[in-house]
């Protein structure tokens, strides 16, 4: 279970995203497109049962333009390496970002949208069927 977490936060990070406290209150600003069009920095992963992981040292970077998702690894000393990037087209409808095909079910929802601060929640179902979300917290890169 525990190596199936690692993939899934790995999967989460570099493919659909999501972080914080679980808070159905939905405070994203609809009307201002640009918030989201940033580049933001990951700074901690909360799983469904509350637990928060630090994940600010994998130097992770997503950047979310007109057209393109983009995430981007760094490595080295101040993330100041570029290890590997990649992209895919997404759409926006309200609160939820879907990558690819607007009709395929690979989605994740905006929980937080500020000026500095961005929650992206991802759910998901292990073999058995279990349904599970993480919540990725976004800070923006100045």
């Amino acid at each position: 279970m525990k190596s199936f977490k690692t993939l899934s936060i790995l999967l989460l990070l570099f493919v659909s995203i999501s972080c914080s406290k679980n808070d159905d209150s939905n405070n994203v600003n609809k009307t201002d497109e640009s918030l989201l069009m940033e580049r933001w920095f990951s700074e901690s992963i909360e799983d469904q049962d509350g637990d928060t992981t630090d994940v600010s040292t994998l130097c992770l970077f997503i950047e979310f333009t007109e057209e393109l998702y983009i995430a981007t690894d760094f490595t080295g000393e101040n993330c100041s390496i570029e290890f590997s990037s990649g992209s895919l087209p997404y759409s926006r409808i309200n609160d939820l970002i879907y990558f690819g095909e607007v009709s395929q079910d690979i989605k994740i929802k905006i929980t937080a949208l500020t000026e500095t601060t961005l929650k992206l929640r991802q759910d998901y179902s292990d073999d058995q069927g279990t349904q599970f979300y993480d919540i990725v917290t976004y800070s923006r890169v100045d």
